[in-house]
């Protein structure tokens, strides 16, 4: 039995005579569709007759940033794909997780203390290897003065009679 898999359907090419539809109006649509919204960005198509995609982050609840994904027909501005968070696969929603873990987010002001926490712990590390360096550094140019002294020193010389 062949696997198959279902291909996104595409939004038709504009026919000879039909007009692309107002940007304005797909924003508009865009914003129709998650009431509250507080960020929406697009995705402008690199083919003229290409489908814009709209991402938008809906209100915060349980997951500080749910971005959802709406693809509009460029020229009926009409849906063709709706990917909302809750409905996006788990490796998806894990994967979205991965910035406001790293940045404290997740967590609140408890979060980000513990980012700032580890933050200052980088800093100090970073503080220590170059003091480490430098002194290290010191240390072998003191030696190899102390040995280039004693291999410069005038050695007495022997005089040689022809007697």
């Amino acid at each position: 039995m062949a696997l198959m898999t279902r291909l996104p359907k595409l939004p038709p090419r504009p026919a000879e005579g039909r007009a692309l539809a107002d940007p304005d109006a797909l924003w508009a649509r865009a914003e129709r569709q998650v009431p509250g919204w507080v960020l929406i960005s697009v995705r402008v198509p690199t083919r003229p007759d290409g489908a814009p995609t709209f991402v938008i982050q809906e209100p915060t609840g349980w997951h500080p940033t749910p971005r959802s994904q709406l693809t509009l027909d460029p020229v009926t501005a009409e849906v063709v794909r709706w990917e909302p968070f809750a409905g996006q696969s788990l490796g998806r929603r894990l994967r979205s997780w991965v910035r406001p873990l790293h940045t404290g987010e997740a967590g609140g002001p408890a979060g980000q203390a513990i980012a700032l926490v580890a933050s200052g712990g980088g800093a100090v590390l970073v503080w220590t290897g170059l003091a480490l360096a430098r002194r290290r550094f010191r240390g072998w140019r003191r030696r190899m003065s102390a040995a280039g002294a004693l291999s410069v020193s005038p050695q007495p010389r022997r005089e040689v009679s022809a007697d």
